[in-house]
């Protein structure tokens, strides 16, 4: 960590001679080259080890055939919000079904992510190539966000949707009067990200409450009403996509697995016995008892409840287990620096086969690297926040907000390290400019010395 923080330093002064726009299209460049050779390497299909990109991806090619017999299936019975990735596929197979063409657009959005959250940057912090291209730089050595490319669940288009949000969301926010109708894509775009991944409610919570504090500043209620809207869009939209399910498979989806159920399985080990396996990981609990109750929600969430009142009575009575469930649950969602993306795309068929062996395998090297990398971007993130408390900008406090809040979804809920990739990946501004004040702070010290010496 030393010695790749020092190389940091050392690169500041040739960072600020080089333009942004130069670096970034260097970088994406290569992205696009190593990006290329990493999933032609894959089979022409979905990874065939994973359930549900698996299931999701074969219900859009049958859709996109005219079978909608596909929408009854159990699986859309379990979990009736995958629907809005399966729309998305489904409009992709418009264009192609080769998985091929697909993981090429990840690619591209995963690029596109990294231009974004330079975008968003460029919006609040002070014009600088240094801070810029600290932010490109490290935005494009989060490895994890590349070989996302070839995991087909909705990761990448969703937060490249949430990023688009956002970015319109700092722009009405910095000037609404400039800006006076850059909510509508905030709004539709948060819409969007939803459709996609439940969990990207949090950063439209954490975007609502924005617009919250804007009102106590400013007191006009326009920031009220589009924040009540900004909400109530996420419901609407998948209202809408359902609905249009619904007319054309002339059905009803249910109301699936009650939500409390996905947080009473957060309590419980992945094995069912305590000491084994990952905490909170999916183990098939809330399968069993809605399939136990007949379908019935109401009553799964009877029992979820009653079974998550339990579960915390006995931790309540002992502590020690709820230490070693919750710590060994943290590490297990936080502490690996792949985040599961290689492991979530077709795994076998890459540079893993021998995935249980450390010798000579390039993964674990790369686990090493990424180790470090995640180190020096949640340090000076944390340093960052320490020194600058007291003068947040919106940007910050987006971030910030997002990181509370997917700390404590994936606190409670279930977990699974592939979720919690772009908590870290978002700290990266905070990181890009602490790295930036950090070097400018040890330039004066070094030139102090210096002076000193010669005046010596």
């Amino acid at each position: 960590v030393l010695i790749c923080v020092f190389f940091i330093f050392l690169i500041q002064k040739f960072l600020n001679k080089i333009k942004p726009k130069i670096l970034f299209i260097i970088l994406s460049i290569i992205w696009l080259i190593f990006g290329i050779i990493y999933y032609i390497k894959a089979p022409n299909v979905v990874n065939p080890i994973s359930y549900d990109q698996k299931l999701c991806f074969n219900f859009a090619e049958q859709l996109s055939n005219g079978n909608y017999n596909v929408l009854k299936e159990q699986y859309l019975t379990f979990y009736p919000f995958q629907i809005g990735l399966i729309y998305f596929e489904r409009l992709l197979m418009f264009f192609t079904t080769n998985i091929y063409i697909v993981y090429f657009l990840n690619l591209i959005m995963a690029i596109a992510i990294n231009f974004m959250q330079w975008k968003c940057s460029k919006l609040v912090f002070k014009k600088s190539n240094i801070i810029e291209n600290n932010i490109i730089l490290l935005s494009f050595l989060f490895l994890p966000l590349l070989y996302f490319i070839t995991f087909v669940y909705g990761n990448i288009p969703g937060f490249l949707a949430m990023f688009i949000s956002l970015y319109y969301g700092l722009k009405y926010l910095k000037d609404s009067s400039k800006n006076k109708f850059s909510f509508i894509p905030m709004i539709i775009f948060a819409a969007i990200a939803n459709l996609f991944k439940s969990n990207y409610v949090i950063p439209a919570i954490a975007l609502m409450i924005l617009c919250l504090l804007k009102y106590l500043k400013d007191l006009k209620w326009k920031y009220i009403v589009i924040g009540i809207i900004l909400i109530l869009s996420l419901g609407i939209s998948s209202k809408l996509v359902s609905s249009y399910y619904e007319t054309k498979g002339n059905m009803n989806f249910s109301k699936g697995i009650p939500k409390i159920a996905w947080i009473t399985m957060g309590q419980q080990w992945s094995s069912g016995k305590e000491g084994i396996g990952n905490a909170g990981w999916f183990n098939n609990y809330t399968q069993a008892l809605y399939v136990g109750n007949n379908y019935n929600t109401k009553k799964t969430e009877k029992i979820a409840k009653e079974d998550l009142k339990n579960r915390m009575e006995y931790f309540g009575k002992h502590p020690g287990d709820a230490y070693k469930f919750y710590s060994t649950k943290l590490i297990s969602t936080w502490g690996d620096p792949m985040f599961e993306s290689i492991f979530s795309g077709p795994v076998k068929y890459l540079y893993t086969n021998n995935f249980g062996s450390k010798d000579g395998n390039v993964y674990y090297y790369q686990v090493g690297i990424l180790n470090i990398i995640m180190v020096i971007i949640t340090t000076f993130a944390l340093l960052y926040l320490v020194k600058n408390w007291k003068q947040i900008n919106n940007y910050e406090l987006f971030i910030i907000l997002f990181l509370i809040g997917g700390f404590l979804f994936h606190l409670m809920w279930e977990t699974k390290s592939q979720y919690t990739f772009q908590y870290i990946y978002c700290l990266i501004p905070l990181s890009a400019v602490s790295i930036f004040e950090f070097g400018r702070k040890m330039n004066y010290f070094i030139r102090w010395r210096m002076n000193n010496e010669r005046k010596k």
